[in-house]
């Protein structure tokens, strides 16, 4: 049975959180949080493009059994909608190459502005 949950993956390509005092977490500390995860039954990863080098750390752990949801950078705007899904279908391809992985669980616009072309 699949885990409800998801793990963030933001702090391992950039500092981030007002609490955070340790910056990026190492290659060590991301590959115990991973055999954490996994022993706990998740196994869903949450990144984006947008979180510095998380999709390329992810990418050095691509045989681990992990699935992975990213997210756009920030887009356009553009002037139609086929260059709108030109750029989305673009930005995830980049994310599966910097992750490794063939496919995606799931893929998210992250700003909603990009659709509305603002």
């Amino acid at each position: 049975m699949r885990s409800k949950l998801a793990l963030g993956t933001v702090q391992w390509g950039v500092r981030y959180g007002i609490s955070n005092h340790a910056g990026q977490t190492s290659l060590e500390e991301v590959r115990q949080v991973i055999d954490l995860a996994l022993d706990s039954k998740i196994d869903l990863l949450d990144t984006a493009a947008l979180y510095g080098q998380a999709e390329d750390v992810i990418g050095q752990f691509a045989s681990t059994p992990l699935n992975v949801v990213s997210k756009t950078p920030r887009l356009g705007p553009y002037d139609s909608k086929d260059a709108t899904e030109r750029a989305v279908d673009l930005a995830c391809q980049s994310s599966l190459t910097r992750t490794k992985k063939e496919c995606f669980y799931g893929y998210m616009v992250h700003n909603a502005a990009d659709l509305k072309g603002d």
